[in-house]
């Protein structure tokens, strides 16, 4: 986490907190790592449609942030609806919604 604090840090990226935002990137690489199928699809689905891997990232991040927010608030959580919510949404993504423009 400290290498994502410290590159964003460096980038001159300011963020509302900088140690959630790291987490997030952390959790992204560490599912990519475990060749979690719906993130690595996600991941090289929108690269291959020309958005940057950090924004890719991002994107992937954007939607585990909301489905543990979900997964927080529920009287009776379920990982494995978690995992298939996920999945579903993340597969939903549009790359145009993380494409800066001029890159």
């Amino acid at each position: 986490m400290k290498l994502v604090e410290d590159h964003h840090n460096s980038a001159n990226i300011t963020l509302p907190n900088v140690t959630l935002h790291a987490g997030f990137h952390v959790i992204v690489e560490n599912r990519i790592a475990e060749a979690n199928a719906p993130t690595v699809d996600a991941i090289t689905r929108l690269m291959g449609a020309g958005v940057p891997r950090h924004d890719a990232v991002h994107a992937v991040a954007s939607v585990l942030a909301e489905e543990i927010n979900v997964l927080m608030k529920s009287k009776n959580p379920d990982a494995g609806k978690f995992e298939d919510k996920f999945a579903t949404t993340v597969a939903q993504l549009n790359p145009k919604d993380w494409i800066q423009p001029g890159t």
